[in-house]
């Protein structure tokens, strides 16, 4: 999977803050504003093999965690930050791979005349939907260069 911008991560970051300040969810406010600010301050992470997350420390050099579905290594509270943060881009991949398929396939363009947009996407189409869901096992830098 991709790792989207530093700048579509913090955006998805505030939006997630801003309801869980309206619900009152201090713990979620608690692990965002972490993230927020270890994002500003250049976390490094890539993914491994499908859905496991490395994430290098933004406090402790040369320090990395794995972050998985079960759990994050690091010492910190669960759940951390970082598993926050792997709930988070996952949550971005689905929702571009949902944009992309509705793009692929929009509704009304249906031989069966209903709108839920069943047909084969076009052929123009396949390299985008085959690209979002390769794993790449390269570091991103999400912060200040």
């Amino acid at each position: 999977m991709r790792i989207p911008s530093r700048h579509s991560i913090l955006a998805r970051a505030n939006d997630q803050r801003a309801a869980a300040v309206q619900q009152d969810d201090r713990t979620t406010v608690r692990q965002l504003d972490t993230l927020i600010g270890n994002l500003h301050r250049g976390m490094k992470m890539r993914w491994n093999a499908g859905d496991t997350l490395s994430v290098r420390s933004a406090n402790t050099a040369g320090k990395e965690y794995t972050v998985t579905e079960q759990a994050c290594d690091c010492p910190a509270f669960t759940p951390c930050n970082h598993a926050r943060l792997r709930e988070l881009l996952l949550d971005m991949a689905q929702t571009q791979a949902k944009s992309m398929d509705i793009a692929a396939d929009p509704p009304g363009e249906n031989p069966l005349g209903d709108e839920v947009g069943d047909t084969v996407p076009e052929r123009r189409a396949w390299p985008l939907r085959i690209a979002t869901i390769r794993a790449r096992s390269s570091w991103y830098v999400v912060g200040a260069a």
